[in-house]
């Protein structure tokens, strides 16, 4: 590492800390009531500018109370908590009573909850599968083709009906649309819920073992057929808005190693894989009303794939990706996923440091050539991967014990930073 860039990210480091101070001090709940977009805002019903500033509750230790009471104290003020259509919605007959016990806990302590629609057969299915917990390798939001219309289109880009994991497919794009929109209406009404995160990661894919379910026509964003993400967003979060009217909807990039932004135009030199809305500017996601959120997942290279995950380049590549729609005010963006153990319990201290250091300084505004915000205007939102403690996880959670007492301060000097201060 050169002396500029050890000069660089020392100055990056002294800045994390100083606004880690400030939020320990000045963290928010956010306002009651629906939140809108405006911009690359997202504001309050009482208009002012907020932040969500959550943490990955995909582990809670089953008492929903005392989770919800340390995540307010730690100045978090929402949660981001995974469902699948298998768990929640079997053969399309929903049951929310798990999802009830976590709204009405993070409810009484001032917190809100971000669904996120993690994947048809989670860990539920058929031998295989735990990968698809976390992310549904076929790429897409259904896992069985069906050849009747729905939103103009026949959703059937897959072939052999799996879910890429090996499982057998139990979930049409007609039941995906029907069991959002039920989780919806179980809510409507209810600002607790405050965002329905429609998919989570969507994969460009390759050609492979068809057999085990993959992309016969590439995802893509407009493109007006069974694997276009930008109609999947309009067609379901319009059916989810209209069903909880004020609810935001969360529309995630396409993780791609293509080489090609999904706007066409090339990855920088030598960069490679992305989470990215390229063409959202161009062709933007809409659902009747100002609640359209547009979302990245962002971890170290080493974990993610990304590259670069430092620097100017790094810069540049996010700015193409996704940073163009805060910097030209198109849309609010919010980092729905992102975190790293940041005490070498993965090997990967180092490297993990570097990427905190850089991807804080993006999201607060700091970076040379990236957003800025000025007057009361909020940095980007973000969701810290994870609440808990998880020794021995890819990525450990915020605490250094299984009390869960002691945060790791490694974390904290950054996930401190994305807290909310109102201005």
């Amino acid at each position: 590492m050169s002396a500029q860039l050890r000069l660089r990210d020392a100055a990056l480091l002294s800045a994390a800390f100083a606004f880690t101070a400030v939020n320990a001090r000045a963290a928010s709940l956010l306002p009651a009531g629906y939140l809108h977009t405006a911009g690359n805002q997202i504001v309050g019903a009482n208009g002012a500018n907020v932040r969500l500033a959550c943490i990955g509750y995909d582990e809670p230790t089953g008492n929903y109370s005392s989770d919800m009471s340390k995540i307010a104290a730690a100045g978090f003020n929402c949660v981001r908590q995974s469902w699948y259509d298998h768990t929640s919605c079997p053969n399309g007959v929903c049951n929310f009573s798990h999802q009830d016990a976590v709204v009405s806990a993070a409810a009484a302590h001032g917190l809100r909850v971000i669904f996120s629609h993690h994947g048809n057969e989670g860990t539920n299915g058929t031998t295989g599968n735990r990968d698809c917990a976390s992310q549904q390798e076929n790429g897409l939001w259904y896992d069985v083709n069906d050849n009747t219309t729905v939103a103009g289109v026949q959703w059937n880009a897959l072939t052999a009906n799996y879910d890429g994991c090996g499982t057998p497919g139990t979930v049409t794009y007609r039941r995906f649309r029907a069991d959002s929109v039920a989780m919806a209406k179980h809510y409507a009404g209810n600002p607790t819920v405050v965002a329905f995160d429609l998919w989570n990661e969507p994969i460009i894919g390759t050609a492979g073992n068809c057999g085990n379910g993959c992309q016969r026509t590439y995802l893509n964003w407009g493109g007006k057929n069974g694997a276009d993400l930008h109609l999947m967003c309009h067609d379901t979060g319009t059916a989810v808005e209209n069903a909880d009217p004020g609810v935001l909807i969360v529309c995630e990039g396409a993780i791609n190693f293509t080489g090609r932004f999904l706007n066409g135009t090339p990855f920088p030199a030598g960069a490679q894989g992305i989470q990215e809305v390229s063409a959202a500017g161009a062709i933007p996601v809409t659902v009747g009303k100002p609640e359209v959120v547009y979302s990245t997942h962002d971890y170290p290279g080493w974990l993610s794939g990304q590259a670069p995950e430092s620097g100017a380049t790094a810069v540049t590549y996010r700015n193409e990706g996704w940073g163009y729609l805060v910097m030209q005010n198109k849309a609010p963006v919010w980092i729905g996923e992102g975190g790293a153990s940041l005490d070498g319990t993965d090997g990967q201290s180092t490297a993990d440091t570097v990427w905190a250091q850089n991807l804080m300084a993006y999201v607060n505004g700091q970076a040379q050539g990236g957003p800025t915000f000025s007057g009361k205007q909020q940095p980007i939102g973000f969701d810290w991967w994870y609440f808990g403690y998880g020794p021995g996880q890819v990525i450990d959670g915020i605490y250094a014990d299984s009390g869960l007492s002691t945060y790791r301060l490694g974390q904290k000097t950054y996930w401190g930073t994305t807290l909310y201060v109102p201005k």
